[in-house]
């Protein structure tokens, strides 16, 4: 981006929580864009990127995070009125070597935006897949 360029906005701005993702850790910030059929997070604090094109994507489940932690961790929480609400942006997809993978961010107030990627997105519900036993 030159002196005059035009900053891209991003499509969301999660925190990191789990998965596959080289040279991202735990609760890092994430910048989300959704450009040219390409998902791109981009970590906030380095240059490190990675691009996912968008029919590989499999689904975005948007869970609060007492229904994140009962589905994905068997365990319970009670959230106390005073808390800040965290939802949860599970990204299932399907990587270079045909395998099913999710990767998880976290993030508060983030779930309008996620909506409006996830619509963005096309539905690819029943990937069929072909492999050796």
């Amino acid at each position: 981006m030159g002196l005059f360029g035009k900053k891209q906005k991003e499509d969301a701005r999660l925190i990191f929580y789990e998965g596959e993702l080289p040279g991202f850790v735990a609760d890092v910030v994430c910048l989300l864009y959704l450009d040219n059929n390409i998902l791109t997070i981009k970590r906030y604090d380095m240059d490190t990127v990675a691009k996912l094109p968008t029919d590989r994507i499999t689904d975005i489940e948007m869970l609060g995070e007492p229904q994140f932690l009962q589905k994905y961790k068997g365990t319970t929480m009670v959230i106390n009125k005073k808390d800040i609400p965290r939802e949860f942006y599970v990204l299932h997809y399907i990587n270079k070597d045909g395998d099913k993978k999710c990767v998880v961010f976290w993030g508060a107030n983030a779930y309008f935006k996620m909506k409006a990627l996830k619509e963005k997105l096309p539905v690819h519900e029943n990937t069929s897949m072909e492999y050796e036993l």
